[in-house]
């Protein structure tokens, strides 16, 4: 991970979207065993010190890691992450310490694909075969896993 790799892709949204800015970089990361999105974040608020970006924020990472690059130094505005009422993992430890350092939790998954929707209200339990989408399978997969 160089500054040169971060600094070449923000520039590529910033002329794409012809801003001098972006307003904020909403970042994800597979494998946190790889330190190198500190390296990568830690250049991106270079970047954002420099005027190119506005805000950052994170997808789906776990209280330990966002804890790391707070700690770091890195101001994080938001992180993205799955929160329903079948997935309710952040209750854990995610809501009380974003609360603490002030980083909004932007939720996804809410009605499970829609499956929490009123569509399924007096209905029979849909089958995966019958469901149209990959979300919906998804999340179905989700409900039976953890418990019906």
């Amino acid at each position: 991970m160089t500054k040169k790799l971060v600094e070449e892709n923000i520039d590529i949204s910033r002329k794409r979207m012809n801003l001098d800015t972006l307003d904020l970089v909403q970042f994800h990361w597979w494998e946190y065993q790889n330190k190198n999105y500190l390296d990568a974040l830690n250049y991106m608020a270079e970047l954002q010190s420099e005027g190119k970006i506005k805000h950052l924020a994170l997808t789906n990472f776990d209280t330990e890691h966002l804890k790391i690059i707070i700690e770091s130094g890195i101001n994080i505005v938001s992180n993205q992450m799955q929160f329903s009422l079948i997935d309710r993992c952040p209750l854990v430890e995610m809501v009380n310490f974003c609360q603490k350092h002030n980083i909004k939790l932007l939720a996804y998954g809410i009605l499970c694909g829609g499956l929490l929707s009123e569509k399924y209200l007096d209905s029979s339990e849909p089958q995966n075969r019958n469901l149209d989408t990959v979300s919906l399978r998804k999340y179905k997969n989700m409900v039976d896993m953890w418990g019906g």
